[in-house]
């Protein structure tokens, strides 16, 4: 087909031309754009309709997992983009190489909750995303806790810098527990904040993402968990630790983190302390039959509308 054709032709064949391609990662789109003016008139005026058209046959639970008013060609991208995320964190939290593996009943709920993290990242503010946070029930909560729990350890192990567990040294005496304990937290904080890439950037290194992850890790922990005593004990060799050595001055305001906000809203639904939070919803999960357990897709689209698997029964 010439140039001078492709102008000739009714918009209707046109649509339907663009329609029958597979948009992938949108570079083909891109350069349909660019052929001729023709093409790029449509693909403009027609976004949205377009856009449609190829999340229900590429993206079936993109406007459940990544809902937006604006649903174009920008927003396919990005949702292309993110299920490759999500897809890669899968293949780590499950794999028979990790050492503390997702289960299958669980594989699900641990999915979903890589979406909610996504979620949160969709508020632009801080306080926001704790209002968010504040406003969710237990399910919606447990998904998201569970994913980072589990993203945590598989870090912990297999995972690069700074979270990995040779940072402690060979013997875990409670300096290195409180170590961990600082170093795992902001961890949690940065997945939390950062979002699903991350935790992607921690767990599959590439040069430029995995020094981003370790510069907001560091900062983190810099803001969050810097303690004299880590210091003086390295200063009179009474252990074989390296404290991460942070430089600058800490913040006269700290955010309050989200993290906690989550811990904290799990406890006042279940009402549990929040010191045996953590416990609580990682026994409740080991369970084969729990609620959230073989999670299936009307389940997860519950989840993602930030509403619990079983509504509380009205009084």
């Amino acid at each position: 087909m010439t140039l001078v054709e492709a102008s000739r032709f009714p918009t209707e064949l046109v649509l339907d031309v663009i329609e029958r391609l597979k948009f992938g990662d949108g570079s083909d789109i891109v350069n349909l754009s660019l052929t001729h003016s023709r093409f790029k008139n449509v693909l403009r005026s027609y976004e949205h309709s377009i856009a449609k058209t190829f999340a229900q046959k590429e993206l079936r639970h993109a406007h459940v997992d990544f809902p937006t008013k604006q649903q174009g060609f920008r927003w396919l991208r990005e949702c292309d983009q993110q299920y490759n995320v999500v897809d890669d964190l899968m293949a780590m939290l499950v794999s028979e190489h990790n050492v503390f593996p997702v289960r299958k009943h669980n594989m699900a709920m641990a999915n979903t909750g890589i979406l909610l993290l996504y979620r949160l990242q969709s508020f632009a503010s801080h306080n926001s995303r704790l209002e968010f946070l504040k406003s969710l029930p237990k399910d919606p909560l447990t998904a998201m806790y569970l994913a980072v729990h589990h993203a945590t350890l598989t870090a912990r192990y297999h995972g690069e810098g700074l979270i990995h567990q040779r940072t402690y040294g060979r013997f875990m005496d409670a300096n290195q527990i409180s170590l961990r304990s600082d170093i795992e937290f902001c961890f949690a904080e940065a997945s939390m904040e950062i979002g699903p890439e991350f935790i992607h950037s921690s767990l599959l290194p590439t040069t430029a993402a995995s020094t981003a992850a370790e510069i907001s890790l560091l900062n983190l922990y810099h803001d969050h968990a810097m303690n004299d005593w880590f210091v003086e004990g390295a200063m009179q060799g009474v252990n074989e630790i390296q404290p991460p050595i942070t430089h600058g001055p800490r913040r006269e305001f700290r955010a309050r983190s989200l993290w906690t906000t989550l811990l904290e809203r799990i406890a006042e639904l279940t009402d549990c302390p929040v010191e045996n939070v953590r416990g609580a919803v990682e026994e409740e999960a080991a369970s084969y039959d729990h609620v959230l357990a073989w999670l299936d897709l009307e389940g997860k689209a519950m989840l993602m509308k930030g509403e619990d698997v079983v509504p509380a029964l009205v009084e």
